[in-house]
This record gives structure tokens, C-alpha cells and sequence, in this order.
């Protein structure tokens, strides 16, 4: 019997968007993904139902990473979709697949599916995290919070700004890279609180 850490997301509100080119683009986001933490996944992440994805990820700063690169795809690739996670370590009772995450069964990956069926109930709350550490999910959660927070009151009209935030992280190579004037970037690096958003996502990267 083995253990791993589940990670599983679904698309909010997929019924009410266009079904052909959400999932295209769910599938792109998700194609990137796959390549960029390959060695990560004991069991590759993997669409399941359209507007779902499972997987089994080694550690969990990799599962943190993942959902943290996830958010950040979707700004680069100028997407527009929001997806709710649940990350939670349990056991496997089958063989982990190792090519595809189907055709698996144990607790770990049932509790997930149930938690992330019930977290369609906190609409303000898009990450959810349960480990045998309860007080480490707690400040986790938090942190995450805050952190998706501040990424969701992003206009996706700013996404090739934020795109440039994400690359740089420093308005002057900002400013240059856009060739706008360097006032300006500082001011819009204040209003998209990216100092705060880079502040919470290096914080999550230490805390485990």
C-alpha cells in the first residue's frame, strides 16, 4: 500500500461556458503542465472528466508548486477559467499507475473527490489542503488565501502586464520589457499588489 499526495482541481463554472473551447483551453494549461513537472508526478496529471484532472504527486512542495504554476499558466496563456484544488495525502491501495491516472482506488484518492465535491460550497475559497499535519493544512490554506485573493481580482485585460510581473518581478525590467514609462509600472505594481502576491508565494515555497 502506498501514499501519496492526491491532487485533483475542476473548472468553476465550466456549465456555463462555452464547452468546446473551454476544454481546449483547460487542455492546453494542462499539456504545459504535464511537461514542465513530469519527474513530480507519481501518476501524471491527468483529465478525467472534461473539467477535472487527478494526479499523485510526489512531495508536497511539489504539489504547491504545481497549483501555484497552474494559476500562473493560465495568466501567461491569457486563459479564462478558474479551477477550485483539493491537495490531500492518503494511501493508495492499488498499484500507482505511472502513465495515466486512471484505474487506481484507495481512501486517499476517494476522500479527495469527496472534499472537492464539498468545497463547490465555499465559492470564496479555491485551494483546500488536508495532511495528518491538520495545523500545517490550516496555515497553508491561509496563506493561499490571501494569495489567490489578490490573483483573482486581476483583470484578465492586465494578463500581458502580470505576464511580464511574473517573468521579471521588478518593474524596471518591467518597464522595459514593455517599453512603458517606468512611473507608470511602478504605480500599476502597487494597484495589482504584486510585491504582496510575490511576498505570500515565496512564503509558501519555504514553508515546507
Amino acid at each position: 500500500m502506498a501514499k501519496g499526495y492526491v491532487l485533483m482541481a475542476d473548472i468553476i463554472r465550466s456549465s456555463e461556458r462555452n464547452s468546446e473551447t473551454l476544454i481546449r483551453d483547460f487542455k492546453e494549461v494542462i499539456s504545459v503542465v504535464k511537461k514542465k513537472y513530469s519527474r513530480e508526478f507519481l501518476s501524471p496529471i491527468t483529465i478525467t472528466l472534461g473539467d477535472e484532472f487527478q494526479s499523485i504527486v510526489k512531495s508536497l512542495n511539489g504539489a504547491l508548486d504545481i497549483v501555484l504554476f497552474i494559476e500562473e499558466t493560465i495568466i501567461r496563456q491569457n486563459k479564462d477559467f478558474k479551477l477550485r484544488y483539493v491537495i490531500e495525502y492518503g494511501e493508495i491501495d492499488t498499484r500507482i499507475n505511472s502513465k495515466i491516472a486512471y484505474e487506481m482506488l484507495g481512501t486517499g484518492l476517494t476522500s479527495a473527490r469527496e472534499h472537492l465535491i464539498n468545497s463547490k460550497k465555499e465559492r470564496d475559497k479555491r485551494v483546500h489542503i488536508y495532511l495528518q499535519d491538520t495545523n500545517l493544512s490550516f496555515v497553508l490554506e491561509g496563506i493561499f488565501y490571501a494569495t489567490i485573493s489578490i490573483r483573482d481580482k486581476w483583470k484578465s485585460t492586465d494578463n500581458y502586464l502580470i505576464s511580464s510581473f511574473l517573468s521579471h518581478r521588478n518593474y524596471l525590467k518591467v518597464a522595459n520589457d514593455l517599453e512603458i514609462d517606468r512611473s507608470q509600472i511602478w504605480k500599476r505594481e502597487k494597484t495589482l499588489m504584486m510585491k504582496e502576491y510575490f511576498a505570500l508565494v515565496d512564503s509558501l515555497k519555504k514553508i515546507v
